[in-house]
């Protein structure tokens, strides 16, 4: 398996290729949500590779895309979509605290790779990666990932 890390957009995954491994990690949610999801993350990833500070890492077993992760620096006076606004909304007054911080906004690892500590290797090498002093990863209460982000 090879890792690559990378700040250089050009150098990053496409996007074809992470919507391809999301909508396999997804599969669970049923073809058509998982293909849906796949879509608007990937376009949402395309978007991002040019925000200052992006960095990706990946894992290929061959030439298929296993494992993926990104993130960026995260500076609130550009985070200005529905998201991000509503976030600081609801944060309130500990909003500070994520300014110039590094946002991990995706991880994912295909079925078929989960469960060999590939997860906790991408996340830790994205927050290695990072000059901020924070790295924080926004999951649900019951994500898979809320056991991997609290034994790191």
């Amino acid at each position: 398996m090879r890792i690559e890390v990378t700040a250089e957009s050009e150098q990053m995954p496409p996007p074809a290729d992470v919507e391809r491994l999301l909508a396999l990690a997804s599969s669970r949610l049923g073809a058509s949500d998982a293909a849906t999801l796949a879509q608007a993350s990937a376009r949402m990833y395309s978007w991002a590779r040019a925000i200052p500070g992006a960095v990706t890492v990946s894992a290929r077993d061959g030439n298929d895309l296993v494992g993926f992760g990104y993130g960026y620096s995260w500076d609130w006076t550009t985070m200005t979509d529905a998201w991000s606004l509503r976030l600081r909304d609801d944060l309130g007054g500990s909003a500070a605290v994520l300014e110039d911080s590094f946002s991990v906004v995706l991880l994912v690892v295909a079925p078929d790779h989960r469960r060999s500590g590939l997860g906790a290797h991408l996340l830790s090498t994205l927050a290695d990666r990072s000059d901020e002093h924070l790295t924080w990863l926004q999951v649900e209460p019951r994500s898979a990932l809320r056991g991997l982000c609290e034994s790191l």
